[in-house]
């Protein structure tokens, strides 16, 4: 889902991606299968035209701070963690300047 404003000066984005739980690969270890639990992640930008040659952009990926967390499922036994990706909040500001 993207939410998106311009006005040909400022543009703004805000969006937000879901992917469900899904199994990256059918080899797992021990004949347990491995799965990435559903995931989503929130990202804004913003971009200000100063003039016709200097332009501000500020953007942030993974607002929410979320991680991706992978399990292993084994038949007759709760899911057992396997591994968390760190994805962290990132945070970018530039400046563009056209010759």
């Amino acid at each position: 889902a993207v939410l998106y404003y311009d006005d040909g000066r400022l543009d703004s984005r805000l969006a937000y991606a879901w992917r469900d739980e899904y199994l990256p690969t059918t080899a797992g270890q021990f004949g347990a299968s491995r799965f990435f639990k559903a995931y989503g992640q929130l990202d804004f930008s913003l971009n200000y035209k100063a003039t016709d040659n200097l332009q501000f952009t500020f953007q942030v990926l993974n607002l929410l701070n979320e991680q991706r967390k992978e399990i292993t499922r084994i038949p007759g036994i709760s899911d057992l963690p396997t591994n968390i990706l760190e994805l962290e909040r990132r945070v970018f500001v530039g400046l563009r300047y056209k010759l």
